[in-house]
């Protein structure tokens, strides 16, 4: 039996129920509030059966038994047996016995043999399907010691309020979440306990019908569609949300290049009228004593402060040197 309970845990069937489960779940959430028929969530003491939208699936849960209880109900044998072997023995020793407690005693001393394999094997497939937990349980103990310092540390400057800008403080924020993950990440690889046995494995039944799929026209692309690089498709694509938002707005004979022109006009002037500096050259000045000078930090706050040219930036532009931002900036 102790082949068939690993064999059962590591099937194809367990692992893709194990990975199918989050996913029913989910849509139970979703379908709390559902208010039509052809979607549904249904569960019975055997069988899960669940459609929503295309996806639709039906599946036989696995039998399982739990370690602890297995173990119960073998010792609680043992003890029971262990009493008719001890007298049995007595019996058999000081010739009391009948010709039929020969056999009683074989019989009673082959289980007690069988019932000690079973709690040895019950004892290592525990091993066996834990080896993860047990393995890398000390390595994992000492990661999310290092993770809740971190966010300690980090609970601290929130509450305090202790950042030199908007872009630190916005950083602290993004590292916290990822040492929310990584948390989240560890416990639920390394701390998921198996304390059962399967019995039986799971039956998974995807439902498919045949659908009919609309052939919906593509939009033909603008000829217009620049093959350039990188920021002249990013200047495009702005030219033509300009376009789209300013459509209704539009002067009777304007031409719309020139609206946008105007446009992107007025909002690079807006973005410059924010610093002192007047060319490329002050604005990558290192002169702290200079009106001009003006802080990298500071310099990504005010990006910031306006969308339309922070997607003309280039990717990465923040991890750049104050002297290359500025170079992108007057390319603009």
């Amino acid at each position: 039996m102790f082949k068939t309970y690993i064999d059962n845990y590591n099937s194809k069937e367990n692992q893709e129920y194990l990975d199918l489960i989050p996913t029913i779940y989910g849509y139970k959430e979703k379908l709390l509030d559902n208010k039509k028929e052809e979607y549904f969530y249904r569960e019975t003491e055997k069988e899960y059966h669940v459609k929503y939208k295309k996806f639709e699936v039906k599946i036989t849960k696995p039998e399982y038994q739990l370690i602890e209880t297995k173990l119960n109900e073998l010792n609680n044998e043992k003890i029971k047996l262990l009493f008719d072997y001890n007298n049995l023995k007595y019996r058999i020793i000081n010739e009391i016995n009948s010709e039929s407690d020969f056999d009683k005693y074989s019989k009673v001393v082959d289980r007690l043999v069988k019932i000690d394999e079973t709690l040895d094997n019950l004892h290592e497939y525990y091993k066996k399907v834990n080896i993860k937990n047990i393995t890398n349980h000390s390595k994992n103990e000492d990661k999310l010691k290092n993770i809740n310092e971190k966010i300690d540390e980090l609970n601290i400057k929130f509450k305090n309020d202790i950042f030199k800008d908007d872009i630190e403080k916005r950083k602290a924020i993004d590292i916290y979440k990822k040492l929310l993950d990584e948390k989240k990440d560890i416990r639920k690889n390394y701390y998921n306990e198996v304390n059962y046995i399967l019995l039986k494995k799971p039956v998974i039944k995807y439902i498919t019908k045949e659908k009919i799929e609309k052939i919906e026209k593509k939009p033909k692309k603008s000829k217009s569609m620049p093959k350039g690089n990188e920021e002249q498709m990013k200047r495009y694509k702005l030219k033509q949300k300009i376009k789209e938002k300013n459509a209704k707005n539009q002067k009777n004979g304007e031409d719309i290049e020139d609206t946008i022109k105007k446009l992107e006009k007025k909002i690079k002037k807006q973005f410059f009228a924010e610093f002192n500096f007047k060319n490329e050259e002050e604005c990558g000045s290192g002169s702290h004593s200079s009106d001009y000078f003006t802080k990298k930090p500071q310099i990504l706050k005010v990006i910031n402060k306006y969308p339309d040219i922070k997607k003309l930036m280039p990717k990465g532009y923040n991890k750049l040197s104050k002297a290359d931002i500025c170079k992108e900036l007057y390319k603009l």
